[in-house]
């Protein structure tokens, strides 16, 4: 509805594009949970199992469409299947895709929330969008809610999620990064610091901590980075040096739990490619970037 009366936009990511940022969660009140034990993990093992059926039949999407429009009275079953599915078009000729939902069994939904892998998505979106509140502070966050975001472990607990049992629990679904991706679905310069002439790494905890939950959002995408320098020293040593900060972000990130597999293309353009004045410092170190692209 909001793109419909959309004009003078840039760009539309999918909701598909993004496929662990919008997870389903129930938000209830701890005390009540706890007292209602049995009620929450059967809410949990009925919505996996059905969840698990969507994943293999269609038909059992058609059935969901249908539900969505009679529970909300809102639109067509059709309206909300093709939303379901993902729609893709072309407005002031610019294509977008719109829509478009990646569903969880139960095997999912352990894997997301790191149980079985250790890779906890969940977390990392939680964290990234309490960032989105208190930095850019959104309808008066900060002065609405004085003591600012309940931290990840105080906020969600998985008690009732790991309590499941005797359900299908399916099979996860497994992203594939064999083969090269072309289309540049988003794209950043970051001014990651470095010491002097060095690929050590200084200071940039936030935003190399940024740039992962991001991926981790967009778990889908190959990733292109590139490291950049100013015109300090010898040019030839710039492309060295800049090859190395860019793989020392790829190290960071792998450490972290990034596939190795997803790197597409690591290289370091030395300071051929400034966007900024060289004479100036403000300028060097805007020069002095890592440039990060998600490619789908």
């Amino acid at each position: 509805m909001a793109f419909d009366a959309l004009d003078g936009f840039t760009d539309v990511v999918s909701t598909k594009d993004f496929v662990n940022q919008m997870a389903t969660s129930i938000v209830v009140i701890k005390e009540w949970a706890l007292q209602h034990e049995k009620e929450v993990i059967a809410i949990l093992k009925q919505t996996y199992t059905a969840t698990n059926q969507i994943k293999q039949y269609d038909q059992w999407a058609v059935r969901a469409s249908e539900a969505v429009a009679k529970t909300y009275n809102f639109e067509t079953p059709k309206y909300w299947y093709d939303l379901f599915k993902g729609q893709k078009g072309s407005k002031n000729g610019l294509d977008y895709n719109i829509g478009g939902t990646r569903v969880f069994n139960y095997a999912d939904a352990m894997q997301y929330f790191g149980i079985t892998d250790g890779n906890n998505r969940y977390k990392a979106v939680y964290n990234q969008v309490s960032t989105y509140l208190t930095d850019l502070n959104p309808c008066g966050f900060n002065e609405t809610c004085k003591e600012g975001v309940v931290d990840y472990e105080s906020a969600v607990n998985l008690y009732f999620l790991k309590s499941v049992s005797d359900v299908d629990a399916g099979k996860v679904e497994k992203i594939s990064y064999a083969e090269n991706k072309t289309q540049v679905m988003a794209d950043g310069q970051w001014n990651i610091n470095f010491a002097t002439g060095s690929t050590a790494i200084q200071g940039s905890e936030k935003d190399l901590q940024t740039i992962y939950n991001l991926l981790i959002q967009a778990e889908d995408t190959k990733l292109r980075i590139i490291g950049h320098t100013d015109n300090t020293g010898n040019s030839n040593a710039n492309i060295t040096l800049s090859k190395g900060r860019a793989n020392s972000v790829v190290e960071y990130l792998t450490n972290k739990g990034i596939s190795k597999d997803r790197f597409q293309e690591i290289d370091g353009k030395g300071d051929s490619e400034p966007v900024a004045d060289n004479n100036t410092s403000a300028g060097k170190a805007k020069n002095r970037r890592v440039d990060i692209t998600l490619l789908k």
